[in-house]
């Protein structure tokens, strides 16, 4: 039991060392709760609001933010809300995933080279519909099917998937692939376009290309 009067009846004044002491606990208390404060308000960072190919040329309406309580060295690579400007109108390095974190990586340095074209194909010709956006395929035309110089030949290889346009469908389904979108190379995109107005397409998942035979040479085209 604390005594507040001594043995003559005067008020004991207390201990200084027990103020001193009282002024830690408070102190480190206040700490505690501003530590744990900053520590649940997270970090906004840049997120992706749909799949993108390598070469996507960023804009603003792809970009959402997000908040993340990470630290270490992942948390580096993660581009701040605040720099939306530094990244809207550079192109992708890599292909990208909805509601993936925009990472430092993510983001190229120049223009591609590489350009995006929509060709039309069945999807019995092309793996059954069944490709998303960065997967990597070659495009094989066949040219005079009915004639006597009949051939197929490689127009591209190792182009992108950046989407898959669909037929609508009968009550409200994803309808069957009626296109393709690729970024190809940009000395590849004319060969595309002359085989998609005159031949068959079909498209196929990336193989090893022997070396020095990456797309046709026009010299072969009937």
């Amino acid at each position: 039991m604390i005594r507040l009067r001594t043995r003559d009846g005067r008020l004991r004044l207390p201990d200084a060392r027990i103020g001193i002491g009282l002024g830690l606990v408070a102190l480190s208390v206040l700490s505690g709760l501003r530590l744990s404060g900053a520590s649940t308000q997270g970090r906004e960072v840049l997120a992706y609001v749909a799949p993108f190919a390598t070469g996507h040329l960023i804009a603003r309406s792809d970009l959402t933010v997000v908040v993340v309580r990470a630290d270490g060295p992942s948390a580096r690579t993660f581009v701040d809300a605040a720099a939306r400007a530094q990244v809207i109108g550079r192109p992708l390095a890599r292909a990208v995933q909805a509601n993936g974190l925009v990472l430092t990586g993510d983001v190229g340095r120049s223009t591609p080279e590489v350009r995006e074209i929509t060709v039309p194909v069945a999807a019995e010709h092309a793996l059954g519909g069944d490709l998303e956006p960065g997967d990597r395929v070659d495009v094989l035309a066949t040219f005079d099917r009915e004639g006597d110089t009949a051939r197929t030949l490689m127009v591209t290889s190792g182009a992108e998937v950046v989407a898959a346009v669909r037929d609508d469908a009968v009550f409200g389904g994803a309808g069957s692939v009626a296109a393709l979108t690729l970024s190809v190379r940009n000395e590849d995109a004319m060969y595309v376009v002359f085989a998609a107005r005159t031949a068959d397409l079909d498209v196929v998942r990336t193989a090893v290309v022997p070396d020095g035979r990456t797309r046709v040479d026009i010299s072969e085209v009937p």
